[in-house]
């Protein structure tokens, strides 16, 4: 799920191609080769928000618990932005100001039946 910057002037996409990893990708929106190349965790669906001080929120599990962080593509320093003890958001969105965040919060559950 590539992602335009505020400005229009970025991209954010995955990019494993060539090499294998699930790396966040920031291109120019004029096309080229990546300008920058982020580690972050990739999930099913992970969307990636553009913020509106020039970082990219994403979502990451640590010990266990899923929330939303930040990455600031001027620093590389890395924030939590949320701390929900769920084990899964399913999916979030930022309002349109950037002040407000809708979560789908949960967990799964799968079992294995077998019938004779």
């Amino acid at each position: 799920m590539p992602a335009f910057s505020l400005d229009g002037q970025f991209i954010a996409a995955r990019y494993d191609e060539d090499s294998g990893t699930d790396d966040l990708a920031i291109f120019s929106a004029q096309g080229g080769e990546p300008l920058k190349r982020i580690s972050i965790p990739r999930f099913d669906w992970q969307r990636v928000y553009w913020l509106p001080d020039n970082s990219v929120s994403y979502i990451d599990k640590v010990d266990g618990y899923a929330n939303i962080w930040s990455y600031d593509l001027q620093t590389g320093a890395r924030k939590q932005l949320t701390n929900f003890n769920r084990k899964q958001i399913f999916a979030y969105a930022w309002s349109p100001d950037y002040k407000l965040l809708a979560c789908q919060l949960g967990t799964s559950t799968r079992n294995v039946v077998v019938v004779k």
